[in-house]
């Protein structure tokens, strides 16, 4: 990411300027604001995949503008495709049919013919909001599970018992025997107090059974995913097998 530099800055004169200089760029896109969609003095720039990191960071300025070069930040958001509108993995490894993120229609965004003022319609949970909503109640519970699966999980060391003497561990004892003995005004519970516990305790298994549902979800979705990527991988070797050609390197 090229930081100060410009919006009105023309993309192909930034290549240009980065080529003649021995830079092998071979895109440059403006940064836009997230939500009003305003373009940032800020430009993400493609490099060959021959091109060597520590060069690129030497970039200083460019079109005589003073401009700071730092790597692109990884999002944590769980991917999202424009195809389909899934969750798991992006466009590029897609086969699925499309649908759309405004209507949930089988088309293409970019042909959905809903009026402005018509309610958008979420294709995951059927509610009136577009499809990339990171609010979706789909969306937060897939996202839910990614985070719980990147957590390290930490192993507490035992803690040291320390040394009592008889009399104290004899009063501790009794101490806690008599705290665990029911009192007599709680022993007995309202109807409403039951039926209230009761429904506690269903929401907690249906809390417990949908979020088990996302996770096998979440986990077709991944294996799905790096299946896509092989099969690509397969089928560009075999097209350019096919015509006796070198695959081009790929960019990053």
């Amino acid at each position: 990411m090229a930081r100060n530099l410009h919006h009105s800055c023309n993309p192909g004169r930034i290549v240009s300027d980065l080529q003649a200089r021995g830079y092998k760029e071979v895109d440059a896109v403006n940064k836009l604001k997230w939500g009003s969609k305003e373009p940032l003095d800020m430009f993400m720039l493609t490099f060959s995949s021959d091109e060597k990191t520590n060069k690129i960071y030497e970039v200083t300025s460019i079109l005589r503008s003073k401009v700071e070069i730092q790597p692109l930040r990884k999002s944590k958001l769980i991917p999202q495709c424009k195809q389909c509108q899934a969750y798991g993995h992006t466009q590029s490894y897609c086969s699925k049919d499309p649908s759309c993120v405004k209507c949930a229609g089988k088309h293409h965004t970019k042909e959905c013919r809903k009026p402005k003022e018509a309610k958008p319609k979420c294709v995951h949970c059927g509610e009136a909001h577009p499809a990339k909503y990171r609010g979706c109640t789909v969306a937060i519970e897939l996202q839910k599970i990614k985070n719980q699966n990147a957590k390290p999980k930490r192993t507490g060391l035992p803690q040291r018992q320390s040394a009592k003497n008889p009399e104290q561990t004899k009063n501790t004892t009794e101490m806690k025997n008599q705290n665990s003995l029911p009192r007599i005004e709680n022993r007995e519970k309202t109807y409403a107090q039951a039926v209230s516990n009761l429904n506690k305790q269903n929401n907690v298994q249906e809390n417990e059974e949908v979020k088990q549902t996302l996770q096998r979800i979440l986990d077709k979705l991944n294996k799905q995913e790096a299946l896509f990527v092989t099969l690509d991988e397969r089928i560009t070797k075999l097209e350019y097998s096919a015509q006796g050609a070198i695959p081009k390197t790929k960019q990053k």
